[in-house]
Parts: C-alpha cells; structure tokens; sequence
C-alpha cells in the first residue's frame, strides 16, 4: 500500500478496506519515510509491515513470505527494522542498486535508461508547477522525483528532491526555485556518471532539460 497515492492516500485506503470487510487482509505499507513516526502511524492506522522505499528484493521477500503464510484470524504486530538516512550523497551508488536487483546488470541497465528518459519530464513538471505557484502539485511532483530517484541509486538527487518536498510543503516557494536549480544538476551529474561508466549507452539521447530560467 503506497502511503502517498494522490487523491485518496494509503492511510484513508486502508482504513476503508478495514472497515469494508471482516477478512483480515494482510496491507504492507510502503513509503519514502523512514521515521519511527511513520513506521508507528502505518500500524497505527490498521497496515501489518512496513517497506520503506527504495525496496530491496531480499526484504520485499521476506515480508510477502511472513504474511502470506498468516492465517487471516491471525493478526501480529511485526517487529521492524531500524532504517537510518544514509549520510553520504552519492551522485550514483551502483552496489546498491546491483544489490537490489540481485546483481541483474541488464535489469539495471534497463531502470536506469527508463529513468534518464523519465526524469526530464519530471523536472519540467516541478518547473510548470512552480510557476503556477501550485504547492500541492510542486509537493507531489517532488515526491514522485525523489522516489523514482531512490529507485535507481541516485541519492544526491533524491536528497534535492526531498529538500524540494520540504520546502514546498512548508511553503517556501522562493527556496524551491534554488533547489530546483539544484536538482537539475544533480540530474546531469547523474547522467554523465552513468553514461561515463556504460550503464547506458548516447545513443537516442531523449534526456535533455530544457531551461527556462527557473
């Protein structure tokens, strides 16, 4: 259960569901936050387990073992693993990528040219709604960034994502003109990282930004 669907989130979804049905059904949260806080609302609000993102095969495994081999009259509190912010940012960490792809070069090759082709559209999205000054649409649109980014190993430009999520949240639009100005070069530092070590090939090159002044 994704926490940050748009319109109706995973918290009402699954509050719904509950109310819905006599069936324990087994939901696992899944979200970018990784606070005790979160983890303790996503049980407070009727989920099992929780992944946070970007998730790792070996973990998503687990979880989908433990519950699905529940009897529905069996209900747990699971308990959950300590998840830390890692201090570095790196503009590409390729082990952790390889890591959760269970060393799948070719799959990762794959995710990586899906999001070299994806992540310019993205940008601009963040730029269109800036400039309309549309706070919920600049705060989803960066929460979409900064997970598609966590997907692929791109931490530095999840960390702008993020900050950009933040700053919209809070209402700073002035400081998210800056960060996004950061977050674009995060994207081209990214780019020429991946392509420089063959992950990706130039070739159909569909990656350009456009620049608009933001």
């Amino acid at each position: 259960m994704d926490c940050a669907m748009p319109l109706m989130d995973g918290y009402e979804a699954t509050r719904r569901i509950r109310q819905s049905t006599q069936r324990h059904i087994p939901i696992i949260a899944l979200t970018a936050s990784a606070m005790p806080p979160d983890r303790e609302r996503c049980l407070s609000e009727g989920m099992d387990d929780y992944l946070a993102k970007p998730v790792e095969l070996p973990s998503l495994a687990a979880v989908l073992a433990r519950w699905l081999s529940v009897p529905d009259s069996v209900q747990a509190t699971p308990s959950l693993p300590e998840i830390c912010e890692k201090p570095s940012a790196d503009i590409f960490d390729a082990d952790s990528l390889l890591r959760r792809l269970m060393d799948d070069r070719e799959l990762a090759g794959a995710l990586l040219k899906g999001f070299l082709n994806g992540a310019p559209a993205q940008l601009k999205h963040l730029r269109e709604r800036l400039a309309d000054s549309d706070v919920p649409g600049l705060r989803l649109e960066a929460h979409t960034l900064k997970g598609a980014a966590a997907t692929v190993a791109a931490e530095a430009l999840r960390l702008a994502a993020l900050a950009i999520e933040t700053a919209a949240t809070a209402g700073q639009l002035d400081n998210c003109r800056s960060l996004l100005r950061r977050a674009t070069s995060e994207f081209d530092r990214f780019k020429t990282t991946v392509e420089r070590d063959g992950w990706v090939s130039r070739e159909s090159d569909n990656t350009r930004i456009e620049e608009d002044g933001q």
